[in-house]
């Protein structure tokens, strides 16, 4: 990728058989960066977008995941092991079948063309796996950590 964009024919290097391209140039990335071909007009507003959906999922599902992973494991739950499988079992059904009724949803909601939408889509098909790991993290740290801190006085929380 990083010869194709040096390449100043635009990515013309990739059928020639040439491993180095014969005049190298930085042009591909001064269009990317000053927006001047047709395609990048939104550059700058599109990857900002995708920073924030990119770094406001990992938050949420970080957040989301470690605290129903460590629910799950510490709080000696009966049914514990059958509610992180049932999390997983939601990756049987494809998100293709999925669309319909997450656009009537968000629809309902009035965030049919809003970011958070999109949040909402990502954070929620990755919490399963996200719990699945770090729920076994979770269970690395040994359950005696728990009673000594209920024996100095901590509170469940």
């Amino acid at each position: 990728m990083f010869l194709i964009a040096l390449d100043p024919e635009e990515g013309e290097i990739e059928f020639d058989g040439n491993l180095w391209p014969p005049e190298p140039s930085l042009q591909g990335f001064r269009d990317v960066v000053t927006q001047q071909a047709r395609y990048l007009e939104d550059f700058w507003h599109q990857f900002g977008n995708s920073l924030f959906i990119g770094l406001l999922t990992m938050v949420l599902t970080v957040v989301i995941g470690s605290l129903a992973s460590f629910a799950v494991s510490r709080l000696r739950l009966s049914k514990g092991p059958l509610l992180t499988n049932t999390a997983l079992l939601t990756y049987v059904i494809p998100a293709s079948f999925l669309i319909v009724p997450y656009y009537w949803i968000m629809h309902a909601y009035g965030l049919s063309d809003n970011l958070w939408s999109v949040i909402a889509a990502q954070v929620a098909f990755a919490i399963p796996f996200a719990i699945l790991i770090l729920h076994l993290y979770a269970s690395l740290i040994p359950l005696e950590l728990d009673d000594a801190a209920r024996v100095d006085g901590a509170s469940p929380i």
